[in-house]
């Protein structure tokens, strides 16, 4: 890992010590520090929910027992059971009356209490009905009928709702408690006197707990354990059935507390054993965990910014540090591609100031031994070139030719004669007195000379063409390049081939290069050859061709480029391509 951690660039070495010792560590305190508070908070919110709740159920459940006493009284009112029993007494109707007007006076959240018999009204107080609905009787006894346990409910279904029968002064909803009344003169209770109906009045009994409750909340509702609302802020909800009503109990506790979130909002609620049913509280997500949020994006902000001062010190690392020692090293990479330009020295007195002028003094010290070098290869480079030529141009030759042309003159052999001369140009044209570069002009002159005298020799097996670009006559090119090549078409490609071939020959301009190809259509190499620059030293034999390749190199360096493409039996192309500013 060490040797890992060595081998990283300075840059990555600064990102990464910086990321590891600074950064992460700051990042997971803001993480840790914004979850601690978040659950702290969030819970101190739930706590003090619930403790809203519970004292409004505290109210709730009072009014409830009260109201379920009601029941209980009714039970041990003789007057009342005798009603029930068919043998009452006179005054036992007066009293009936009064026992439960007594009820209503007390509190103002009964609208009307009645005890039903068999379908009629017994006797009722607070405000009269004349009779009670037919639907409305049957849905409790109903409810009744499916829980044998249960003597008492609450309901404000569609069918308890306040009726055309009931003669309210109240305008508002009206919730209906509904109690089974025992007899009291049967053996032991096994009879039914009637139903209790007590008309309680919805927004009385809405402040009862209302009161406790926040007002940032967007609704508080009481939920019976079946889904039905009883009793509500938002008065629109009233005697609906909740959906998903299971969620409530599947999320309660077993202190009876419970909590969930749904479609951006969170339902707080405590279950009541005596209501038998969840006082709810429902809250906007956003609005609810407000502070919360606020303090955590407080402190995400606070670590952010504490993050964008360590950025900006890895940049002022990276640009007074790191960004200087890349330049050195991007330097001495440039002085392998033979880039001797100086640093920017910016006059700073550290030790990478020290290392700027170092760098300086060394490429002033190398520029100078290179010059010395080069000065001593520029000499071998013109013994190595003179010894090239000397290998082609035999200077004798030339005199002993010139001897032979006028020795066929006098003896009247005028094809002799002409041979001769034509050969005789043609070192002429080699020796060039002295001169290493000719014009293309003088190329192409030359040219015409050899292959007028190849002609000779080859007669109709010979053919050949020529195409010079103009404005390409007066550029110097060095000499004796093309003519190897013309010798290896002709006697390695014609010749060998009965009925002979063609030589192309064309020196063009090419996408800012002087491109010049040599073709033949004789008999090509041994087996398909595709070769480029230095792969050509790897040719076996071919020597004229490697000379040819190496006086390019020599001249021109990488501005020259040299490619063969042969195959077999159709031919060879050679291709030299130097780019024309260096021509």
């Amino acid at each position: 890992m060490k040797k890992r951690f060595l081998n990283f660039s300075l840059s990555k070495k600064v990102l990464l010590l910086s990321g590891v010792m600074i950064i992460v560590p700051l990042f997971l305190a803001g993480i840790c520090i914004s979850v601690y508070f978040l659950s702290f908070s969030v819970d101190n919110s739930y706590q003090s929910t619930w403790q809203m709740l519970d004292r409004a159920l505290e109210n709730l459940e009072t009014q409830w027992r009260q109201t379920e006493g009601i029941r209980d009284a009714c039970i041990v009112n003789y007057p009342l059971q005798r009603l029930g029993s068919g043998e009452p007494k006179r005054k036992d109707y007066v009293d009936a009356k009064d026992f439960l007007e007594e009820f209503v006076k007390q509190s103002d959240i009964y609208e009307n209490i009645c005890v039903v018999e068999n379908g009629g009204i017994l006797m009722q107080g607070g405000m009269y009905i004349e009779n009670m609905e037919e639907g409305f009787q049957k849905e409790v006894e109903d409810y009744f009928a499916d829980n044998p346990g249960s003597y008492d409910c609450w309901t404000l279904s569609g069918g308890m709702q306040k009726s055309p029968y009931v003669k309210y002064s109240y305008s508002g909803d009206v919730l209906t408690y509904c109690g089974l009344v025992d007899s009291f003169f049967s053996n032991d209770f096994s009879e039914t006197l009637g139903i209790l109906y007590v008309s309680v009045r919805e927004e009385e009994l809405y402040h009862v707990y209302g009161d406790f409750l926040a007002d940032r909340t967007l609704d508080y509702f009481l939920l019976d354990s079946r889904g039905n609302i009883l009793s509500a802020k938002n008065k629109e909800g009233l005697g609906t059935q909740i959906e998903g009503v299971e969620k409530f109990e599947k999320n309660l506790k077993k202190n009876g507390e419970g909590s969930f979130w749904s479609g951006g909002r969170i339902y707080i609620y405590k279950y009541s054993s005596v209501v038998d049913g969840y006082l709810v509280s429902v809250y906007s997500y956003m609005e609810y965990f407000a502070g919360v949020i606020l303090v955590c994006a407080v402190i995400g902000m606070a670590t952010l910014i504490c993050m964008l001062f360590v950025l900006v010190y890895i940049l002022i690392q990276k640009k007074y540090i790191v960004r200087p020692i890349y330049e050195l090293v991007g330097k001495f990479g440039q002085i392998e591609d033979g880039d001797m330009r100086l640093i920017d020295y910016d006059g700073r007195n550290d030790e990478i100031g020290i290392l700027q002028l170092s760098y300086n003094k060394m490429v002033i010290r190398l520029e100078e031994m290179i010059e010395e070098i080069r000065q001593i290869g520029d000499k071998k480079k013109e013994a190595e070139l003179q010894a090239l030529i000397s290998q082609i141009n035999p200077h004798f030759l030339y005199n002993t030719l010139d001897s032979i042309h006028w020795k066929a003159v006098l003896n009247r052999d005028g094809e002799v004669a002409e041979q001769v001369l034509l050969l005789s140009d043609v070192y002429r044209y080699v020796l060039s007195r002295g001169k290493e570069f000719i014009t293309f002009r003088e190329e192409f002159d030359f040219q015409e000379k050899y292959l007028s005298l190849m002609k000779m020799r080859f007669g109709e097996r010979l053919r050949y063409t020529r195409s010079l670009e103009e404005g390409l006559e007066n550029m110097y090119f060095p000499k004796l390049i093309v003519q190897p090549l013309l010798e290896n078409a002709m006697i390695h490609g014609i010749e060998p081939k009965v009925e002979g071939g063609t030589i192309s020959i064309c020196v063009r301009r090419e996408s800012g290069d002087i491109f010049i190809c040599i073709e033949d259509t004789g008999v090509g190499f041994e087996k398909d050859t595709d070769v480029e620059n230095d792969e050509v030293e790897k040719l076996s034999g071919s020597v004229a061709i490697k000379n040819v390749y190496s006086r390019l190199r020599l001249y021109y360096k990488e501005a020259a480029s040299f490619a063969i493409h042969s195959k077999k039996g159709q031919g060879c192309r050679v291709e030299i391509r130097v780019h024309e500013e260096t021509v």
